[in-house]
């Protein structure tokens, strides 16, 4: 899921909210028809919430963690591999480590003193605030307040993107989990 998710997330950011994901699927009438739509796979160890904050206990291990349209906090003594929150902010609280990357689209990412990023700390539409102990081993990027005749380009597009997912399909192991 780590892929699939920061691609989608850089996609939406490069090429606008229908880049995020493109299914090509059959009509019963069997005739080839090109229908844009959103389709996460969910691996076993991943968790997702929609509309609600995600706190990841100590002792809990979770693979990939996503949120959409809430807020993920990572506290110390979780294990979680990579991070993404759409349309909510990402904290990973004193102490905590994050063995991948962490993406926060439409919201901050903070990290607080102690805390660890193995991979690439990512907000776009919102800041990176790294207090002076945090670490990010890998890149780190910050792209909020850009904003064209007044108008927020990254608040557009999340919003545009948050719009395109209420009809995204999600499946877990293959196996169809639910609608969003």
């Amino acid at each position: 899921m780590r892929h699939c998710l920061l691609a989608a997330a850089l996609a939406a950011l490069l090429a606008g909210p229908a880049a995020v994901a493109a299914d090509v699927k059959e009509d019963k009438a069997g005739k080839g028809e090109s229908k844009r739509g959103c389709h996460i796979e969910l691996d076993k160890g991943d968790v997702m919430v929609e509309r609600t904050d995600l706190v990841l206990q100590a002792g809990q291990t979770v693979k990939d963690a996503l949120a959409l349209q809430g807020d993920v906090v990572v506290r110390k003594g979780a294990v979680v591999e990579n991070v993404i929150a759409f349309d909510g902010d990402v904290t990973v609280e004193a102490g905590a480590e994050v063995r991948g990357d962490v993406v926060s689209m439409g919201g901050e990412l903070r990290l607080q003193d102690g805390a660890t990023v193995r991979g690439n700390a990512i907000s776009l539409g919102g800041k990176v605030k790294q207090a002076p102990g945090a670490s990010v081993k890998g890149e780190q990027l910050s792209l909020g307040g850009l904003e064209v005749n007044g108008t927020d380009l990254v608040g557009s597009l999340v919003g545009k993107v948050m719009r395109e997912m209420k009809d995204c399909r999600v499946t877990m192991d293959g196996a169809e989990a639910s609608g969003l």
